[in-house]
């Protein structure tokens, strides 16, 4: 068993490539540890993607497009090692290895948390994973997915 959680494409594979390391939610989480980045299987209207551009060109740097991306599928095991109120980032300093596009990628806004996320191990071949809400339990046989 592991814990998981679902983001919408292409979030999911933005943390899969490295270039979002924190997750942002409308509530925290006590989870500390291995975390499975599932790529939700429903796809959103364009009206609440981030800029497309700036998404294009941080999959181009990994050499992907927006076709290989992976709706149902887990794509990533990370380390969630902290969350922090998003109200935080303007007296402290939790983002300090935030990405250039760390801030368009997320919900920073007032009222939310951030979930860092490090020791990225990207999934070579995506398997599929039925999501939930929040955090949830994936019964995963590694011998077979890996």
């Amino acid at each position: 068993m592991i814990k998981a959680i679902s983001l919408y494409e292409p979030w999911a594979t933005l943390v899969a490539i490295g270039e979002k390391r924190y997750e942002t939610r409308s509530r925290n989480t006590r989870h500390r540890g291995p975390l499975l980045i599932c790529a939700s299987k429903r796809r959103l209207s364009l009206w609440h993607y981030p800029p497309l551009a700036k998404v294009t060109e941080a999959l181009h740097r990994h050499g992907l497009g927006l076709m290989e991306l992976n709706w149902g599928k887990a794509v990533a095991i990370v380390d969630l090692t902290v969350s922090f109120p998003t109200e935080d980032i303007i007296f402290g300093e939790p983002l300090k290895e935030q990405g250039p596009d760390e801030f368009i990628f997320g919900d920073f806004r007032p009222g939310r948390f951030g979930y860092k996320l490090e020791d990225l191990r990207r999934i070579k071949k995506p398997f599929p994973v039925t999501g939930k809400r929040g955090v949830f339990s994936v019964d995963v046989d590694w011998g077979k997915q890996l």
